[in-house]
Protein backbone atom coordinates (compact mmCIF):
# COMPACT_ATOMS: atom_id res chain seq x y z
CA UNK A 1 0.00 0.00 0.00
CA UNK A 2 3.01 2.22 0.72
CA UNK A 3 4.47 1.70 -2.75
CA UNK A 4 1.44 2.63 -4.19
CA UNK A 5 0.00 4.87 -2.32
CA UNK A 6 -3.05 3.35 -0.97
CA UNK A 7 -4.91 5.30 1.70
CA UNK A 8 -7.91 3.47 1.53
CA UNK A 9 -9.41 -0.08 0.69
CA UNK A 10 -11.30 1.93 -1.62
CA UNK A 11 -7.98 3.04 -3.58
CA UNK A 12 -6.81 -0.82 -3.85
CA UNK A 13 -9.84 -1.45 -5.43
CA UNK A 14 -9.59 1.38 -7.81
CA UNK A 15 -6.37 0.64 -8.71
CA UNK A 16 -6.78 -3.11 -8.83
CA UNK A 17 -9.83 -3.50 -11.06
CA UNK A 18 -9.30 0.22 -12.32
CA UNK A 19 -13.41 0.81 -12.20
CA UNK A 20 -14.56 4.10 -10.67
CA UNK A 21 -18.07 2.29 -10.82
CA UNK A 22 -17.09 -0.44 -8.47
CA UNK A 23 -15.20 2.31 -6.35
CA UNK A 24 -18.68 4.43 -5.49
CA UNK A 25 -19.78 0.76 -5.10
CA UNK A 26 -17.34 -0.31 -2.27
CA UNK A 27 -17.95 3.24 -1.19
CA UNK A 28 -21.52 2.87 -0.67
CA UNK A 29 -21.24 -0.57 1.03
CA UNK A 30 -18.78 0.45 3.20
CA UNK A 31 -21.13 3.28 4.70
CA UNK A 32 -24.40 0.69 5.19
CA UNK A 33 -22.88 -1.16 8.40
CA UNK A 34 -22.01 3.18 9.50
CA UNK A 35 -26.07 3.93 8.81
CA UNK A 36 -26.99 0.98 10.73
CA UNK A 37 -24.56 2.19 13.91
CA UNK A 38 -25.72 5.59 13.46
CA UNK A 39 -29.17 4.60 13.50
CA UNK A 40 -28.83 2.43 17.13
CA UNK A 41 -26.84 5.67 18.54
CA UNK A 42 -30.00 8.31 18.03
CA UNK A 43 -32.33 5.80 18.78
CA UNK A 44 -30.48 4.36 21.98
CA UNK A 45 -29.69 8.32 23.13
CA UNK A 46 -33.72 9.42 22.06
CA UNK A 47 -34.48 6.50 24.33
CA UNK A 48 -32.36 7.27 27.23
CA UNK A 49 -33.49 11.06 27.40
CA UNK A 50 -37.16 9.99 27.11
CA UNK A 51 -36.92 7.71 30.24
CA UNK A 52 -34.81 10.21 32.04
CA UNK A 53 -37.47 12.77 31.60
CA UNK A 54 -40.55 10.54 32.39
CA UNK A 55 -41.70 10.81 28.90
CA UNK A 56 -41.46 14.83 28.63
CA UNK A 57 -39.07 14.41 25.54
CA UNK A 58 -40.24 12.55 22.94
CA UNK A 59 -38.09 10.15 21.19
CA UNK A 60 -38.02 12.07 18.19
CA UNK A 61 -37.13 15.01 19.68
CA UNK A 62 -34.69 13.34 21.36
CA UNK A 63 -33.14 11.77 18.17
CA UNK A 64 -32.89 15.05 16.57
CA UNK A 65 -31.41 16.77 19.66
CA UNK A 66 -28.90 14.61 19.40
CA UNK A 67 -28.06 14.62 15.58
CA UNK A 68 -28.01 18.14 15.82
CA UNK A 69 -25.76 17.90 18.84
CA UNK A 70 -23.25 14.99 16.80
CA UNK A 71 -23.17 17.70 13.53
CA UNK A 72 -22.65 20.43 15.46
CA UNK A 73 -19.39 18.98 17.12
CA UNK A 74 -18.44 17.55 13.66
CA UNK A 75 -18.60 20.91 11.82
CA UNK A 76 -16.78 22.67 14.99
CA UNK A 77 -14.10 19.93 16.42
CA UNK A 78 -13.84 17.21 13.58
CA UNK A 79 -14.18 13.49 14.36
CA UNK A 80 -12.18 13.66 17.20
CA UNK A 81 -15.34 15.18 18.88
CA UNK A 82 -17.80 12.76 17.81
CA UNK A 83 -16.03 10.02 19.30
CA UNK A 84 -15.74 12.44 22.80
CA UNK A 85 -19.55 12.70 22.36
CA UNK A 86 -19.86 8.58 22.17
CA UNK A 87 -17.86 8.47 25.00
CA UNK A 88 -19.53 10.84 26.87
CA UNK A 89 -23.13 9.47 25.90
CA UNK A 90 -21.56 5.82 26.82
CA UNK A 91 -20.87 7.13 30.22
CA UNK A 92 -24.56 8.65 31.06
CA UNK A 93 -25.70 5.37 29.65
CA UNK A 94 -23.33 3.41 31.98
CA UNK A 95 -24.52 5.62 34.94
CA UNK A 96 -28.22 5.40 34.07
CA UNK A 97 -27.77 1.25 34.27
CA UNK A 98 -25.89 1.41 37.61
CA UNK A 99 -28.70 3.84 39.11
CA UNK A 100 -31.43 1.88 37.81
Amino acid sequence: SVERGYRSPNDFITDRYRSSMLRVLASLCACLPQFFYLTVQLVSFAELLQGVTFGAVPKLCGMLLFAGMVLSMEIVGGMQSVVLSDVVQSIFMVFGSIVL
